[in-house]
């Protein structure tokens, strides 16, 4: 077996890859690319592998998760540009669309020309609870694990699908969903469907 061979088989372009050796090794590395078609090559069929292989290993988190994120990053720039916390009421069987009037008619709270999947406005965050404006074309299956949700429809219409039961949502109805189920929801309306929604931590 030629020296060269013996470099190629010798674990050191792996180690490369991934980061693991210092950085005169990785300099001598990189020269030997330079010099030899079979190192190079070597190195982007390594790369290329490891590229595919944390592709096929990775989770891809339910769309919604983009959204409020979004949505989190703006509301604490908000709240360092010196905006004043506000207090919305708990969302309950008897809440009304007027008790959020201050929040649903806010002026920066507006809905994009394009809504893919959901756009969220957060009225109000902390750990035990956080409550939205949000504008929903589609909700994703998910499952809250140690959150209850609730939604009060302000604007249009959606199904809530929880289980294998489908619910019909208009303007002024409110749903609740309790922790570990399943459910996904879409908006019926020509426009997004509109909402208030309440996560609530539950640490029973």
């Amino acid at each position: 077996m030629n020296p060269l061979e013996i470099y190629l088989q010798s674990g050191i372009l792996e180690s490369y890859i991934r980061g693991e050796i210092d950085p005169e090794k990785a300099h001598a590395v990189e020269q030997m690319a330079d010099e030899h078609d079979s190192v190079r090559n070597k190195l982007d069929e390594l790369s290329r592998e490891i590229e595919t292989a944390a592709t096929a290993g990775a989770i891809h988190p339910p769309a919604y998760i983009k959204s409020m994120v979004m949505a989190s990053v703006d509301y604490m720039q908000r709240m360092n540009e010196g905006e004043l916390p506000s207090d919305p009421p708990a969302l309950h069987e008897n809440s009304k669309i007027s008790d959020y009037d201050q929040w649903i008619h806010r002026k920066d709270f507006t809905r994009p020309e394009i809504v893919e999947g959901m756009h969220i406005r957060i009225i109000r965050q902390s750990q035990q609870i956080t409550t939205a404006v949000v504008w929903m074309q589609e909700m994703t299956t998910e499952v809250h694990e140690r959150e209850i949700e609730k939604f009060l429809i302000v604007e249009g219409s959606c199904e809530v699908a929880i289980g294998h039961n489908i619910h019909k949502l208009k303007a002024g109805d409110i749903m609740s969903i309790p922790t570990g189920i399943k459910h996904r929801a879409v908006s019926t309306s020509t426009l997004p469907c509109k909402i208030i929604l309440q996560r609530i931590a539950d640490f029973a």
